[in-house]
């Protein structure tokens, strides 16, 4: 367990717990290899204006060529009180912890897998959380904290193309998009050839924390109904939640509504 001093900017929501895909991979991540560390919660419409006050390097860059700020980010203070390391972006904040901290444990990250990290997250990106975020759109509205929605709404008029009241799919093109998500969540066993529990080899890798931060977004936005056909899916996705729901635990989440 190393001993450190750690603060995970992470993003408030109505849900009482975090929903976003890509910090879940770092709270695992975290919980998992037993950091001590507590949450600092930041809304959407904060992350840039806190992120600059911090230090913290932004993602990417916006179309426009402006600097674009997200989260997950991390202060490490470990070693230094002042002037804590900032690193955002999750694969580069796993990157920099399983280097900054080696575990005792087979490294997340795989080398024979090496070629393979840049094409498996734009896989996710586009093809599950894209998609999920299309057939889910008002299940994500519903998780926002009031100052985030109205931003959040404007950003998914721009990726989807179209008015608010127009982006939700419709009775077949919604069946459409859920057969199309099940089958692309498939593909993401057969492309490491899983047999086991874990996705590549006998013990937890970067593929897993990035499927059960899927997993974990889908769990905590949709509605019952839709989670019992999600996880009715593979039993190998409950396989492995099981296994992870030993690491979901959630320093004190904002009272937001």
């Amino acid at each position: 367990m190393p001993n450190t001093d750690i603060v995970f900017l992470d993003i408030p929501t109505t849900r009482g717990a975090p929903v976003s895909p890509y910090t879940w991979r770092v709270r695992l991540y975290l919980n998992c290899r037993g950091f001590h560390y507590k949450t600092r919660w930041i809304a959407t419409v904060d992350i840039e204006a806190e992120s600059r006050s911090l230090d913290i390097p932004p993602t990417k860059v916006k179309p426009s060529g402006e600097p674009l700020y997200t989260l997950p980010a991390i202060l490490d203070y470990t070693f230094s009180d002042l002037k804590p390391t900032a690193v955002s972006d999750s694969f580069r904040i796993l990157r920099y912890l399983e280097q900054q901290y080696p575990p005792s444990s087979p490294s997340i990250f795989p080398t024979q897998l090496e070629p393979q990290w840049a094409s498996f997250n734009t896989y996710v990106d586009t093809q599950i959380l894209v998609l999920g975020g299309s057939l889910f759109l008002d299940d994500l509205a519903r998780s926002k904290v009031p100052r985030d929605l109205g931003p959040f709404k404007s950003r998914m008029e721009a990726l989807f193309g179209g008015k608010w009241e127009d982006l939700s799919l419709k009775r077949k093109a919604r069946e459409a998009t859920w057969k199309k998500l099940e089958n692309n969540m498939a593909s993401l066993m057969e492309r490491f050839g899983a047999e086991r529990c874990f996705l590549v080899g006998d013990t937890v890798s970067y593929p897993d924390f990035v499927v059960c931060g899927c997993l974990i977004w889908l769990r905590n936005i949709v509605s019952d109904e839709d989670w019992r056909r999600i996880a009715a899916w593979n039993g190998k996705w409950r396989e492995l939640l099981r296994v992870f729901d030993a690491w979901i635990s959630v320093d004190q989440h904002p009272n937001e509504s």
